[in-house]
Formats: structure tokens, C-alpha cells, sequence
């Protein structure tokens, strides 16, 4: 069901077909309209719902929903409505944990990996309680002391999704024609550059260490960071777009 034209946006379609010098054309006006209430649309947010099921008086007004076809039954009240389905959630890949015997008076020392230099140390302090301490970029957080070990990989594993979501959500929304890259080259990136290059596996070592060096100097031009990423310009390699 299309919905009812506003007056001032056939105000704006009948402008431009008057603007086109084609007056006999003002039939067109309403496709036009209807044009630009499409892009109105598309431009609301997907995470904003542009209704909600409610009752009116005493349960006078349900919604009605088919699923599947053929059958019907009612919205709860509350349910939303939105223009598009809500964008999905961010999974965030789980830390890489290692436990590695350095010596520790209580035990070895587990260690967490995720991206974009982020890692984690957790070690046992004393019985029945373990300190979990993030690191990035030579900077250290203590996390709050914890019962176990599980606990304190849980507890590691939540800080880690929070900092990743929290350095989206405060992304530049308009990114057209950029990429987030990560600050170090990962493995992947620089397996892809010697691939490229058509060098033996002996050269390997060699061009990658000649890769992480023009990495770093193109991520020193490039625009200034924001928390652990960098939206750097995508560019095309070999052609230079």
C-alpha cells in the first residue's frame, strides 16, 4: 500500500517539471513524487522503527500478521515496525587464548589475542582469585578481580566485544570509497602482497619485512586514526583509481 503525498512534496515535484520548462508534463509530477519519497525512505534509518503495535481503548486495534501463508495470528503489542530489517549485530570473533610457563609463583600465564593489537594477560594472584589485565599499544587496564579462570576469560572475552563495538559505533558514518585497515598488517595481508609479487618461497621472509615497511610509511600519510584503526582511502594497486 503506497502511502498518501504530502503537499509539500508535490510542491517539489511540481518545481522541477516546471523548472524542466515542460509544463504540459506536470502529469508526471505525481511519478516524480513519488520518486523522491522512495529516496525519503531509503533514507531513514534502518535501526529506527517507524511504528509500534498498540492497542486501542480496551484491545480494540491488533495487528495481524500471516505466518505462514494462510494462517494468521496477532503481533504482541510492543512489536516494532521498520522500513528494513534491523541491521545485525557485530559478532566479534572470540580471543585467542595460550597459556605459556614463564615462571609465575601461582602458575602459568594465559594469554588472549584478538585484532587490531589488542590482547590480554590473565594469570592466577592467589587462590581463588585471578587478575586480567588489557593491553594495547603499550597501554595497560586492569580488569576487576575474578574467581577463576573462566571468569576472568569471560570477563576478558566482554571487555574486548565492548572496545570493538564502542571503535565502530564511533566510526565516520559517510565512509564511501574507504576501508577500516588494521595499524599492523596481519598475516593474511602480507601472505596476499608476496603472492603478488611472484617471489620463491625463499624470498618470502624478505618481502614481507619490505611489505610491513612501505605499510607503515603509506599508514604514516594517511589520515589520522580514531581509537586502535584507520580509515584509510581504498585504492586500486595496479591502476592507481
Amino acid at each position: 500500500m503506497q502511502s498518501e503525498i504530502p503537499d509539500d512534496v508535490m510542491q517539489s515535484a511540481n518545481a522541477v517539471v516546471v523548472e524542466m520548462m515542460k509544463a504540459p508534463m506536470l502529469a508526471m509530477a505525481p511519478f516524480i513524487a513519488r520518486a523522491i519519497m522512495a529516496e525519503r525512505e531509503a533514507a531513514l534509518s534502518a535501526a529506527e522503527p517507524v511504528a509500534t503495535v498498540a492497542e486501542m481503548g480496551a484491545g480494540g486495534m491488533r495487528v495481524l500478521m500471516p505466518h505462514p501463508p494462510g494462517s494468521a495470528d496477532h503481533l504482541p503489542i510492543g512489536t516494532k515496525f521498520y522500513v528494513a530489517p534491523p541491521a545485525p549485530s557485530v559478532a566479534v570473533k572470540a580471543l585467542e587464548w595460550k597459556a605459556h610457563n614463564e615462571g609465575f609463583s601461582h602458575g602459568r600465564m594465559h594469554y588472549g589475542t584478538g585484532a587490531f593489537g589488542h590482547w590480554y594477560g590473565v594469570s592466577r594472584v592467589k587462590a581463588g582469585c585471578w587478575g586480567c589485565v588489557h593491553h594495547i599499544d603499550g597501554k595497560a587496564v586492569h580488569l576487576p578481580m575474578t574467581e577463576s579462570l573462566e571468569e576472568a576469560k569471560a570477563a576478558a572475552q566482554a571487555d574486548y566485544e565492548a572496545r570493538i563495538r564502542s571503535a565502530l559505533s564511533a566510526q565516520v558514518q559517510d565512509v564511501a570509497g574507504w576501508q577500516l585497515v588494521p595499524v599492523r598488517p596481519t598475516e593474511e595481508m602480507l601472505d596476499a602482497y608476496w603472492g603478488q609479487t611472484g617471489e620463491s618461497e625463499a624470498m618470502r621472509s624478505r618481502v614481507q619485512a619490505r611489505a610491513k615497511m612501505y605499510y607503515h610509511v603509506m599508514l604514516a600519510a594517511a589520515p589520522a586514526k580514531q581509537e586502535e584503526r584507520i580509515l584509510h582511502k581504498h585504492t586500486n594497486i595496479r591502476s592507481g583509481e
